[in-house]
């Protein structure tokens, strides 16, 4: 397997680019490798495994590794290089990554794009979108043209299963460099996170299980139960609670005979693993039986940008074993939608 690697794929002349092979491989393991690299302008192939290579001249390469083990196969991977233009930068300065919204609601953004060949850059040619992100693929919906304005999100969007979230995603291509080196194109994004966290979509989680029924409130539902000392959730991050004021989860008790309000079980919220820093720690009391449903509501407060866990335990006098059951977790406030 030959993989290539480089520092820069593009840039004014001259243009010295550090390659890399870190990564090549034969699964075989008696067998070794050797490198050869074709820089595509021309110039005298190298068979350094990470070689610097510099660009004198304007124009587009295709510098090419070759790898080929000691049984005389062979394999190869190549990389564009282009010399004489540089890729614009292209940031999304607002909403900030992971910023938490409703869809419905409108998002204000603000973008700056920057480009060592053009100089300033004509905001007009600035195309920004809204990404409806769905598990690991997206489908653009709003698109408006600007360094800054508000694009509208789709109430219905929120029907699709699974995880489902925002992308503000801003593009920009440039107008090409010296000797007619051709355009060149970048795209910035951040995702953002819905209020709302169905759990039964959870990124990955330890010891519980799924289940249908009627949470009292919304009729047929899927809830997490299961729910022991230890057991966790993470949920479908990062996040940034930005202008977020609260945190509620929507419980009912595990096992019936319980009086509502005594003691049930905890919440440690955990940013970043299930081990890393306790943001707080919120005491559910119980609802008084396996189909009452209550939202219990907690303050929060989290700087910065976050994965965020979700560690259950024991409380005195509370449950054991399993303790409840969760359907949703929802962040309350503002956020960055109007």
């Amino acid at each position: 397997m030959a993989v290539i690697g480089a520092d820069k794929t593009d840039g004014k002349l001259p243009l010295t680019v550090n390659f890399s092979s870190v990564g090549s491989r034969t699964p075989e393991p008696s067998q070794s490798i050797t490198y050869s690299w074709n820089f595509g302008d021309g110039s005298a192939a190298s068979v350094d495994p990470n070689p610097v290579h510099t660009y004198t001249a304007a124009g587009v390469s295709t510098a090419v590794l070759t790898v080929t083990d000691s049984a005389g196969r062979k394999a190869s991977a190549s990389l564009r290089i282009t010399a004489g233009n540089t890729s614009p930068t292209v940031t999304v300065n607002t909403p900030v990554e992971g910023g938490t919204f409703n869809f419905g609601d409108d998002i204000p953004y603000t973008v700056t794009v920057t480009d060592p060949e053009d100089g300033t850059v004509d905001c007009n040619d600035v195309t920004v979108t809204f990404v409806l992100g769905h598990e690991t693929h997206g489908h653009a919906e709003q698109s408006k043209q600007g360094c800054s304005g508000v694009l509208n999100t789709d109430p219905s969007d929120v029907s699709h299963g699974g995880s489902v979230f925002g992308v503000i995603s801003a593009s920009y291509a440039d107008t090409g460099g010296v000797g007619g080196t051709p355009s060149l194109s970048t795209t910035g994004q951040h995702a953002i996170r819905q209020k709302h966290q169905e759990v039964e979509f959870v990124v990955s989680q330890s010891g519980t299980n799924t289940s249908s029924g009627n949470d009292g409130a919304t009729n047929a539902s899927v809830r997490r139960g299961s729910l022991a000392a230890g057991d966790w959730l993470q949920l479908n991050g990062p996040y940034n609670l930005l202008d977020i004021d609260t945190i509620s989860y929507r419980v009912a008790d595990a096992a019936a005979g319980r009086t509502a309000g005594s003691p049930l079980g905890a919440v440690e919220i955990h940013a970043d693993s299930v081990t890393g820093p306790i943001v707080q720690t919120d005491n559910l009391v119980s609802t008084g039986g396996t189909d009452t449903w209550t939202t219990q509501t907690f303050p929060i407060s989290l700087t910065g940008t976050h994965e965020m866990f979700l560690v259950f335990r024991n409380v005195a006098n509370g449950a054991t074993g399993s303790m409840f059951n969760l359907n949703w977790v929802q962040f309350n406030g503002p956020g960055i939608g109007t």
